[in-house]
C-alpha cells in the first residue's frame, strides 16, 4: 500500500499494493517470498510463522491427531482473495536516535479502519508522516484479519465455498483473542467443535470453538502486537530480512511517498487431514491447525 504525505501534511491518504511472487529463497512455509524490487536500503519485514512443508519424520498416515511442527505432515496453503486487516496501530520503530512513530492507531474496534493489503484499491482515510530519522524494524497490532478464500464447512455444503474468515486478535465482545469466525449469507458464526455445527456470534458462546493456533505466550499479551524489535510466543516469528532500514531525510520538500508493500501468496496454511492425498482444500472438521501468516512487508521512500 502507498502513503502519499508531504512535509506539510501531517495526514495523507494511504493506498495499499499486493506483491506478486517472484523469486526469493524460501522461507519456513516452503514457499518463496516474493521479490518486491524495492530499492536498495528499503526496510524489508517479513511475518512468517515456523512451519513447513518438506520434513524430515515420517508422514503420518489418515485419521493422526493435529500434529506440531515436529511430528511431520503436509501443509496445505491458500493465497486468499482479500486480506483485510483491522488496523489498531502501525508503528514505525527507531533505530538509535531514532524514536518510534506511530503511522496509524484506533483504539476503538468500533472505528478501526479495514484494510485490505491483497487490493491495489484499498484506502486509509489518515496516516501520519514520520519525522526525519532512520527506522529499523515495524510493529503491527490489528483488531481481527479477514480473509476471504474457498473453503468446506460441511455444516453448510460438502461443496467449496468462498466465505469470508475473521481472525481475532483482540477481546472484542462476544468475541474473544483466538476466534475464528465464519461469514455466511450475512451472519457470522463460531464452529462448535464438538459437534462440528455453527453457532451464531449472537447467541451463545460454546465452550470449545475452532480457533487459531495454539501459542499462550503470543496470546497473552496485551495488545497481541507483532514486533521486529521483541518478538512474542514461540510460533510466530516477525523479523527484519536481510538487514535495511528506512531513512527520512532531515532536508526533506516537496512530495514524498512512503510505500509499504504487502505479499499475501500462501499466507493462510493447514494440516491436511490426509497426507497421502492432500486436496489443496480446507475443510472444517476434518483438516486441523488453520493459521493465518502474516503478509511479508516491504517498506520504502521516495519522491523528493
Amino acid at each position: 500500500m502507498r502513503l502519499p504525505v508531504t512535509k506539510i501534511a501531517a495526514f495523507a491518504a494511504l493506498t495499499a499494493c499486493a506483491a506478486p511472487p517472484s523469486g526469493g529463497s524460501a522461507d519456513d512455509t516452503g514457499r518463496a517470498p516474493a521479490d518486491t524490487g524495492a530499492p536498495s536500503g528499503s526496510l524489508v519485514v517479513t511475518g512468517r510463522l515456523a512451519t513447513r512443508v518438506a520434513r524430515d519424520e515420517p508422514v503420518p498416515g489418515p485419521g493422526y491427531d493435529c500434529p506440531d511442527d515436529a511430528s511431520g505432515g503436509v501443509s496445505g496453503h491458500a493465497t486468499p482473495s482479500v486480506f483485510a486487516l483491522s488496523i489498531r496501530r502501525i508503528t514505525l520503530l527507531g533505530a538509535e536516535g531514532t524514536d518510534d512513530f506511530v503511522i496509524a492507531s484506533s483504539e476503538n474496534p468500533d472505528e478501526a479502519e479495514e484494510v485490505d493489503v491483497a487490493s491495489e484499491d484499498a484506502a486509509l482515510a489518515s496516516a501520519a508522516m514520520p519525522p526525519a530519522g532512520t527506522y529499523d524494524g515495524l510493529e503491527l497490532q490489528v483488531w481481527s484479519a479477514r480473509t476471504d478464500f474457498e473453503l468446506v464447512v460441511p455444516a453448510v455444503s460438502e461443496a467449496p465455498l468462498g466465505v469470508p474468515v475473521h481472525g481475532w486478535f483482540a477481546d472484542v465482545d462476544p468475541l474473544q483473542k483466538r476466534d475464528l469466525t465464519f461469514t455466511i449469507h450475512g451472519g457470522d458464526y463460531w464452529v462448535d467443535r464438538e459437534s462440528w455445527e455453527l453457532a451464531p456470534t449472537y447467541g451463545d458462546r460454546p465452550d470449545n470453538v475452532l480457533d487459531l493456533w495454539d501459542d499462550p505466550d503470543f496470546w497473552a499479551a496485551e495488545p497481541v502486537t507483532l514486533s521486529t524489535r521483541d518478538p512474542a510466543g514461540s510460533d510466530l516469528r516477525f523479523e527484519v530480512a536481510d538487514g535495511g532500514e528506512l531513512v527520512v531525510p532531515e532536508d526533506a520538500s516537496g512530495t514524498w511517498t512512503i510505500a509499504l508493500e504487502f505479499d499475501v501468496t500462501d499466507r493462510l496454511t493447514w494440516w491436511e487431514s490426509d497426507p497421502d492425498a492432500p486436496d489443496g482444500v480446507f475443510t472444517v472438521g476434518e483438516d486441523c491447525g488453520f493459521r493465518l501468516l502474516f503478509p511479508a512487508i516491504t517498506a520504502w521512500m521516495e519522491g523528493g
